[in-house]
């Protein structure tokens, strides 16, 4: 999931080296607009859902997520990265789950996002660090975290 805001930040950011071509076809997806539509118009996600008898769905930002960019780019803006989906559950907490971003290039920052989107507000939010790749010499991972209400 994501907005017309979350885009225009991610779209500002630059790309590391060596991900330029990756980020240009992920990119291609969001150009369409009907398949734009399904990312950003939370209207026309409920009755696609509901035209399929889809009662409940996971939002999470959409790929390429955070990873692509350079740390200090990054940490900044996955706390409004975070919020969007945790919004649109608050709204429709029995249509929507969410996963919240972290930026898994600075693992504090990371635990700090974590901690703070999995605090006692969030409820049916969920928080996930995501495959991680910017660190030579680093295995990627994947972890989820819930929290129960």
């Amino acid at each position: 999931m994501a907005t017309e805001a979350l885009l225009r930040v991610a779209h500002g950011l630059d790309v590391v080296p060596g991900d330029e071509t990756e980020m240009a076809l992920m990119r291609t997806v969001e150009g369409p607009p009907d398949y734009r539509a399904r990312l950003t118009d939370l209207d026309a996600r409920l009755r696609e859902m509901d035209a399929h008898g889809q009662d409940m769905t996971l939002l999470s930002l959409n790929p390429p997520g955070v990873q692509p960019y350079a740390v200090a780019d990054t940490v900044p803006p996955t706390r409004e990265f975070s919020d969007a989906p945790a919004a649109i559950v608050r709204c429709h907490p029995g249509r929507f789950g969410g996963l919240a971003t972290v930026a898994p290039q600075d693992p504090v920052a990371a635990a700090a996002e974590m901690e703070r989107a999995m605090g006692p507000r969030a409820q049916r939010h969920h928080a996930q660090l995501a495959h991680w790749r910017a660190v030579p010499g680093r295995a990627g991972f994947r972890a989820t975290a819930d929290r129960r209400c």
